[in-house]
């Protein structure tokens, strides 16, 4: 694919996400004219910034590549603009992909017919007349979404969803979503240098955003990405540009920019009464390379409170649920804060209630969804000096 090809890419995000979605993508070089859209957001790139946003975007869940779009009221005006699209650069020949469709108030109502007639396109233009019968398994998956006989064809860039990041391989017994909490970090705004403290931090996900979000490069997951799998990707020049963001040399890393990426990073601090979950937390920050930049402790939240300095930030995803009958934990935390009011709190809880419980105002910065339950992000800003 030429480096000058422009591309449309479709970040799609969790409800309740896509303003705090536009701020992660606009902060990516790669990532050009975002616009916030239905569901997520649109960018313009180019191919590098098709890796570039699948991996440096935090809170992006998947993202698909627009390849055509047109306009059909019947069966046959639809076979006849998918048979002008360019399968061949995007699905690996003799490839049977998934195909998702989605019809609003459309002629073409019945998506079960849209997806037969896609399947049977892809088919005849990706098919080997030397081996007919050589398709293998879904290896893509192709989007079709008609809205008011407005038909837009995308295909998969991202593959597995992007909150499977492979950095936390230690889950607990009730993680939060990598992207949900990278979320939670970006709305905090932290500054450079932030001290953090999450004092329920469980296998650590929220400490493992909050340092990841400082910066840390790329990190390319194990089983890789769609992208990888297009005829048109290149992959010697993606290989290059891997290198390139990881390259450490003499000449490019001087003590004045060592001493600015670490005036950058934010210390870490992080407890949970339950010592298995603690040592999940520490593998997981480990593995993310950002274990020495971290204090942890199994302990209660009470014994390490001492050691968070002055204007530090809490971000934390407090029990809700089946895990929120914890009202003595509540009400201790709550004194806490309350003595603690040069912190500046982020909290994700269950219910409104919680946060009279805490102590902090109950009006939620953002409603959001998490494992399938309503949750609140609070807010509790720290006192002025």
């Amino acid at each position: 694919m030429n480096s000058a090809t422009r591309l449309k890419l479709f970040c799609a995000v969790s409800p309740g996400l896509e303003a705090l979605l536009q701020q992660d993508l606009s902060a990516i070089a790669e990532a050009k004219h975002v616009r916030l859209v239905l569901g997520g957001c649109e960018v313009q790139v180019d191919p590098v910034g098709v890796w570039g946003v699948v991996l440096r975007s935090r809170l992006t869940e998947s993202a698909r590549v627009r390849i055509g779009a047109f306009s059909a009221r019947t069966f046959d005006e639809l076979t006849a603009g998918m048979a002008k699209l360019p399968w061949a650069a995007w699905l690996p020949r003799c490839s049977t992909p998934e195909v998702r469709v989605s019809c609003t108030k459309s002629k073409l109502w019945h998506s079960g017919a849209v997806q037969e007639r896609v399947q049977a396109q892809v088919h005849a233009r990706l098919s080997d007349a030397k081996q007919p019968n050589s398709f293998h398994p879904p290896a893509a998956r192709v989007y079709v979404r008609i809205d008011h006989d407005a038909v837009r064809v995308s295909v998969d860039a991202s593959g597995e969803l992007l909150h499977r990041r492979g950095e936390r391989t230690a889950v607990g017994r009730a993680p939060m979503r990598e992207t949900l909490a990278a979320a939670v970090v970006l709305a905090a705004a932290l500054p450079a240098g932030a001290h953090v403290w999450d004092p329920f931090c469980g296998s650590g996900t929220m400490l493992l955003e909050a340092g990841r979000m400082a910066g840390v490069g790329v990190r390319p997951r194990e089983g890789g990405y769609a992208f990888e799998l297009w005829p048109n990707h290149a992959p010697d020049a993606y290989a290059a540009w891997l290198a390139a963001d990881a390259a450490v040399t003499d000449a490019a890393v001087t003590d004045a920019a060592l001493t600015e990426a670490a005036a950058a990073m934010p210390t870490l601090y992080g407890c949970d009464h339950d010592a298995k979950e603690l040592e999940g937390a520490r593998l997981n920050l480990e593995n993310a390379g950002l274990l020495a930049h971290t204090t942890l402790r199994a302990c209660d939240f009470s014994e390490m409170a001492a050691e968070v300095p002055a204007g530090a930030t809490i971000v934390s995803n407090l029990p809700y649920g089946r895990r929120a009958d914890v009202g003595d934990v509540f009400r201790r935390f709550g004194r806490l804060l309350a003595k603690r009011k040069d912190l500046d709190v982020w909290l994700v809880l269950g219910h409104a209630s919680h946060a009279d419980a805490l102590r902090i105002p109950p009006k939620a910065a953002l409603n959001l969804r998490n494992g399938g339950l309503r949750v609140g992000l609070y807010h509790r800003p720290a006192a002025r000096a």
